[in-house]
């Protein structure tokens, strides 16, 4: 509104001091009258996105930070209760600017906004740091131990190193062996593993682990190389913004 009105008095000067007071004044009456018309051309339209979408994050922020001098200045149009967003970067101001909103409430919504452009490599658990186990080992009391101190419930299972997974061990499914030997982990592993590409988003991970109801996917590079592991509680919490104690 600030521009827009500071543009109609702009070109109203320039018809003025052009045409004279008489003319002047009718030719800056009219384009008053007759802006909003001009303004719904294509051509017009087009240029002036293209403008808007250049400074549009600057001048949010530039509001964003100056609320108290700017308040003044909304319109009526700001009291209708239908509103109207033409862009994430619009929608994402109205949140940060909805006095309603808990802070926690505010940023659930801040990261769902986000969520689809949010890659797998930037939030799963890097192999250098991944607990996996290998397919020949015996599992027994020191070994399920082991395993239960790291507190997760789902192991990659690995045939010579870590770039060759072959299937998944399941904590849950150790609850349910009667034989009191000590079985191997390739005995009671789920062979079925499932791949992402470190390049894909974090909403192709949630997918894909509802989809094939698989709590753990294993992250691999162009080269087919394990890089990671990704949990469908790594991507619902970056979706919600906030830890998941609880699973």
């Amino acid at each position: 509104r600030i521009i827009v009105a500071f543009l109609l008095v702009l070109a109203s000067a320039l018809i003025i001091s052009r045409y004279g007071w008489a003319w002047g004044l009718v030719g800056a009456f009219a384009l008053t009258l007759l802006y909003n018309r001009i303004a719904s051309f294509g051509l017009v339209r087009a240029q002036a996105q293209r403008l808007y979408d250049r400074y549009e994050t600057r001048l949010l922020a530039f509001i964003d930070k100056h609320r108290g001098w700017v308040r003044p200045l909304r319109g009526v149009a700001d009291l209708q209760p239908e509103l109207q967003v033409s862009s994430r970067e619009e929608l994402e101001h109205v949140v940060r600017s909805a006095d309603f909103l808990m802070a926690d409430e505010r940023k659930t919504l801040q990261s769902t906004l986000y969520f689809e452009e949010k890659l797998v490599r930037d939030h799963m658990t890097p192999r250098s740091v991944m607990e996996a186990i290998g397919m020949h080992e015996l599992l027994g009391p020191l070994v399920l131990d082991g395993l239960h101190k790291t507190g997760h419930s789902h192991f990659p299972v690995f045939d010579a190193d870590i770039d060759h997974i072959v299937g998944m061990l399941h904590i849950h499914t150790l609850l349910t062996l009667h034989d009191k030997k000590s079985p191997m982990v390739k005995d009671v592993m789920e062979p079925k593993v499932l791949y992402i590409h470190e390049e894909q988003t974090l909403g192709q991970a949630l997918s894909a682990c509802i989809k094939h109801r698989r709590h753990l996917l294993v992250v691999i590079n162009e080269f087919r190389e394990t890089v990671g592991v990704i949990t469908i509680e790594d991507a619902v919490e970056q979706m919600i913004g906030r830890k998941i104690v609880d699973e």
